[in-house]
């Protein structure tokens, strides 16, 4: 008489696959935690990146925009010095060629 399992086995097999069922879920549990770690470590990397990027980007804009603003201000003022450098050098001639014009008449 050979009717398959008898109660006893059905049981204890049942209660494996409820077993395992469990293990399944608690395992499963673990990986969605260990996925959500993963997921807001490479957000925080990625933002901390994204942030240096800039600060970069912002610093170099600046320190070329000062470099610039300081030749525009030297180059200006060289063409002021020599503007008035020019212009003086002119009055003084035209002042001797009065002043000697007056005294040889």
């Amino acid at each position: 008489m050979v009717k398959g399992k008898s109660h006893k086995e059905r049981c204890r097999s049942s209660k494996k696959q409820i077993e395992m069922k469990i293990d399944v879920q608690l395992e499963l549990e673990k990986l969605q935690v260990v996925v959500v770690v993963v997921v807001v470590v490479v957000v925080v990397v990625v933002v901390v990146v994204v942030v240096v990027v800039v600060v970069v980007v912002v610093v170099v804009v600046v320190k070329v925009v000062i470099v610039v603003v300081f030749v525009v201000v030297v180059v200006v003022v060289k063409v002021v010095v020599i503007v008035v450098v020019v212009v003086f050098v002119e009055v003084v001639v035209v002042v001797k060629v009065v002043v000697g014009l007056g005294f040889a008449g």
